[in-house]
This record gives C-alpha cells, sequence and structure tokens, in this order.
C-alpha cells in the first residue's frame, strides 16, 4: 500500500514538472470569477478556484476575486499559469501565523524529493490588490524554484516580526509598483527582517520548500516599487561562499521610513541599484561579497568553493537620507564589505572574498548623523565617482564618521565627489572629508572638492603610495591635507586654503613628493609653515 501510495506521488509530480518545463502558458484560457460576499472568509472558495491547477496548469486559469475586503483563514496555494486579479480587494489574515500564500501545498512532490534549480512552478501573476496581515504574527508570501513571477501593483502590509515576502532559488521575477508597508515587533535589534528578501536554498533559512540544492537567485526586477515604515526594505542577508545572485535590478523604488538598511545586497553580481529614494533611513545601501562575524554564510555542500572578486556591479543616481533610527549597526549612505579570510572560521572556508568591480556614481547622499556618506571595507578597484555629499548631523549614532572612508582596501578610485560639512560641533565634529586608512594602498584621489571638513579634509594614515591630484580643500576644522605614517604618497596640482591648521601636513615618518600645489590663507602658521604647509616639520614648496 505504502509503494503504491509513492508511486502515485512520483506520477503526480512527473505529471506537473512536464507541464511547467515543457510546455508553453496560453493566454487566458479560462477566466474563474470568484462569487463572494464582502466581509466575509473566502479560504476555501478562492481555494477551489486555484485548485483548477493543481493537478494540471497546460492552459492559462484567471482567478478574479471581486472589489471588496475579506478573511483567509488558512495558506493559500497557488500553481504555474495562473493569473490572481484582485483590483480594490484586501485579503485581511483570519488567526493564523503560517504564510498567507504559498506556491503549491507544503510536503507537496516529496515522494521525488521536491522541485530542484528553476524547474518549479511558473508564469504565476498577482494583479492589484491589498495583503494585510493585521499586525499578527507571520508573513505574506512565500516560494521557491519557480521562474517567471510577476506582482503588478500589489500592497502588502502589517507584518508583524517576518519578512513581508520571501523567495529562494527562483529566476525571472518582478515587482512592479509594489508596496511594502508597515512592519511591527522588535524594531531596533539587528534581526534580519528584510519586507522582501531573497534567500538561498538553504534548510536553515527556508524550511520545507524542495531540494536545498542553494540554488541562487538571477534575473529580479524591482522597480517603481514603495517600501515605507519598515525594519528594512529589500535584499539577502544569506549566501554560499562562491554562489553569487545574479542582474538583480532595483530601480526607481522609493524608500521611506526605514529604520535599518534600505537595500542589502549579499553576494550581488552584475547588477545595478540605481535611482532610487531613500529618505528617513537609518542606513542605505550594503553590498558585501562577506559577512562580518562570518555568520548566514556557508561552504557549499560539494565542498568547491569558485569565488568572484569582480562583482560588476553599479550603485548610480540614488539620493540617499540617512538618519539616526537607533538602529544598533553603522549609518551610511552606501557601504562595500570584504575580507581575506586567511582560515576557515565557523562554516565559511578560507579564502579572498574582498569585494572588487564596483562603481557608485552620481549619488546624492546627505549624512543626518554620525556614520560615512560611502564606505569601502576590504574592497579592491572599486570606483566612487561624481557624487555629491552633505554631512547635516541631527543625531548620534555608533562608530566615527567620515564623509568617504576606504578601509583595507586597494587600487580604490575616489574622483570628482563634493563633499561639504555644514556642521561644526556635535556629532559632525568628528568626520574628515576623505579618510584613506588601514594599508589602503594605491588609492587615487583625483579632482575632489572638500568644504568645511570637522577635522582634516582629506586624510591618510598607513597607506602606502596613495596619489592625490587636482582636489580642493578648503575651510577644515584641522588639516587641510593630513598624511601620517604613509609611505611615497604622490601630489599634484591640489588646492589647501582657508584650513584652521595646516594646508598640508605630511608627519610620523611619512614620505611625500608634492610638485606644483597651492596651501594658502590657512590660520595657523609658524617659522616653519610660512606659507601654510608643513612636510616633516620642514617647508617643503
Amino acid at each position: 500500500m505504502r509503494t503504491k501510495k509513492r508511486y502515485g506521488i512520483g506520477i503526480l509530480c512527473l505529471m506537473l514538472m512536464l507541464a511547467v518545463g515543457f510546455f508553453p502558458a496560453r493566454a487566458a484560457a479560462k477566466t474563474v470569477n470568484l462569487e463572494v460576499q464582502h466581509g466575509t472568509d473566502i479560504t476555501k472558495d478562492l481555494q477551489k478556484a486555484l485548485d483548477e491547477h493543481r493537478y494540471t496548469s497546460l492552459e492559462s486559469l484567471e482567478v478574479v476575486i471581486p472589489a471588496g475586503t475579506y478573511t483567509i483563514s488558512s495558506t493559500l496555494n497557488i500553481y504555474s499559469n495562473t493569473v490572481l486579479s484582485m483590483q480594490d480587494v484586501t485579503l485581511e489574515r483570519g488567526s493564523f501565523t503560517a504564510s498567507m500564500l504559498r506556491f503549491g501545498r507544503s510536503g507537496e512532490c516529496a515522494g521525488m524529493g521536491g522541485y530542484s534549480r528553476y524547474s518549479g512552478f511558473s508564469n504565476i501573476t498577482f494583479k492589484g490588490g491589498v495583503w494585510d496581515s493585521k499586525a499578527k504574527d507571520g508573513g505574506i508570501m512565500r516560494f521557491a524554484h519557480a521562474n517567471q513571477i510577476r506582482f503588478e501593483n500589489v500592497t502588502f502590509t502589517n507584518v508583524k516580526n517576518s519578512h513581508h515576502i520571501e523567495f529562494a532559488g527562483c529566476s525571472d521575477v518582478a515587482f512592479l509598483g509594489c508596496t511594502f508597508s508597515n512592519f511591527s515587533g522588535n524594531t531596533l535589534n539587528a534581526t534580519n527582517y528584510e519586507a522582501l528578501q531573497l534567500d538561498v536554498m538553504r534548510s536553515e533559512h527556508f524550511g520545507n520548500y524542495g531540494k536545498y540544492d542553494e540554488t541562487p537567485c538571477k534575473n529580479i526586477t524591482i522597480s517603481g516599487c514603495l517600501f515605507e515604515n519598515l525594519k528594512r526594505g529589500l535584499g539577502s542577508h544569506s549566501a554560499v561562499a562562491g554562489s553569487y545572485f545574479t542582474n538583480i535590478q532595483v530601480t526607481g523604488n522609493t524608500f521611506k521610513n526605514i529604520i535599518g538598511y534600505a537595500v542589502m545586497g549579499t553576494n550581488y553580481k552584475n547588477s545595478v541599484i540605481s535611482d532610487n529614494v531613500m529618505t528617513d533611513c537609518g542606513s542605505g545601501i550594503f553590498l558585501r561579497s562577506m559577512v562580518k562575524g562570518h555568520n548566514n554564510f556557508y561552504t557549499p555542500q560539494d565542498g568547491q568553493v569558485k569565488i568572484t572578486r569582480n562583482l560588476a556591479t553599479t550603485v548610480a543616481r540614488n539620493t540617499i537620507e540617512v538618519k539616526y533610527k537607533g538602529y544598533k549597526n553603522n549609518a551610511f549612505g552606501v557601504s562595500l564589505y570584504g575580507e581575506n579570510l586567511e582560515k576557515q572560521d565557523k562554516n565559511v572556508p578560507k579564502g579572498d572574498y574582498t569585494i572588487e568591480g564596483i562603481k557608485i556614481l552620481n549619488n546624492k547622499i546627505t549624512l543626518g548623523c554620525k556614520g560615512y556618506a560611502v564606505w569601502i571595507q576590504g574592497g579592491d578597484k572599486n570606483r566612487v565617482s561624481k557624487n555629491t555629499i552633505t554631512v547635516k548631523v541631527q543625531g548620534g549614532a555608533g562608530g566615527n564618521g567620515d564623509g568617504i572612508r576606504v578601509e583595507r582596501g586597494e587600487s580604490n578610485t575616489i574622483d570628482s565627489n563634493k563633499i561639504t560639512n555644514k556642521l561644526k560641533t556635535g556629532a559632525g565634529a568628528e568626520m574628515c572629508g576623505i579618510s584613506i586608512i588601514e594599508g589602503s594602498n594605491k588609492t587615487t584621489l583625483k579632482g575632489n572638492t572638500i568644504t568645511g571638513s570637522s577635522k582634516d579634509g582629506i586624510s591618510v594614515k598607513s597607506s602606502k603610495n596613495v596619489k592625490l591630484q587636482s582636489n580642493t580643500v578648503s575651510k577644515s576644522g584641522r588639516d587641510g591635507i593630513s598624511i601620517k605614517k604613509s609611505k611615497g604618497a604622490v601630489l599634484k596640482k591640489n588646492k589647501s586654503t582657508s584650513n584652521a591648521r595646516f594646508g598640508l601636513n605630511v608627519t610620523d615618518s611619512s614620505t611625500a613628493k608634492e610638485s606644483a600645489s597651492t596651501c594658502k590663507k590657512n590660520k595657523l602658521k609658524d617659522k616653519n609653515c610660512s606659507n601654510g604647509a608643513k612636510v616633516n616639520g620642514k617647508t617643503k614648496f
């Protein structure tokens, strides 16, 4: 009897896989107009309509819910080649804590081990409607191993201590004009609750959903969406070493009142984050090729690690306003993180996870608290160019603060940025315009304009062969350009004027080659600094 049951499940799953994988969707073959009453529980009626495609989904099915507000009392299940139309419809959570909707029923296809890669449910579209979790525990939607999924003008709201939507191992998914709003629960700790989470197919993160083959997501579009009143906006906080989410497009979205990160991308490659507006956010955009602390980052099951350092990703034309929101982590506009791990730690295999190939271009960043407008840690060969950065501190946050800060990174290019510090007291008094520190060798600083830094305009410390060319620094609270514990600095055609101390200060066994720079009208002068420049205690012009 048990053998026959398994055989029957296997045949069912084979039919589903053939339907999904080998037959194209047919347009509008059948429409079901649900006949339900406003204010009632429609779980059974809606599920019955969706079950039209449970056993076979060779034709396109559209399920239409009439305008109104309804209750859902248990998890709904949807299948391939289905359109769910909800114009002027609100579905409210009843008394249950599981997700409000998932692709397929929990445990389906278990007899064949579940779906793998992107072979699961496909060609599913959600049109309009509001999914309201009523500030009760439990997320709204989850799915995995799916492809060709589309959300149009759908609202997901009122989620407590969970993700609004989470999906893993999926391809060709689009969220267009959608809204993710209103997270409740513990908002100030560092728990990972992105409203829209892209996950990896690991059992630690995505239970009861098919084969755990570590499939990453690819070809994901999030465009024209609103993220508001949330703990985190969108992204991924876990990854498998050497496995990358590819072609993630986050464009033209609005983020408002985000306690933590607006966007967090772990192992994102060949992706674009552009033209987004982020206001009243604890932090803006975080891209990383390694998790600091080595949590939620895993050795591949086959033990083969193929690291790609060049992630070829662009962060461009975003407007980012960072404020202190009480979140425990550092505040920043855009941050990159990588590291060279010399030996295995926890689940992370040793390897060089230095982050490379990120372009941070033409962003407008306002720093409204102590933190970093642009922060690179463990990154080589990245470019930060043509950004407008304004320091306008209105509250405290952890850590130090700078306009642009590079730590442990080589051959980065910082060029044509405009950095203005509008405050001289409080948290803003501890900020440099640009800081190059901790072995950030061969960094190029070119054509940057820095005004009013509370400490140094440009600070180079413990970094070799840094090139400074055609930078303009003025009105710094300390030195215009400071070089400490650094060998081989090369300066050419820089201007440093009206700083509180020295225009150029080279100290602590540093060496610098200076050519045709001007340092004038600096306030503090002595017998070794008649023109406002001090190089190893002696005038060198």
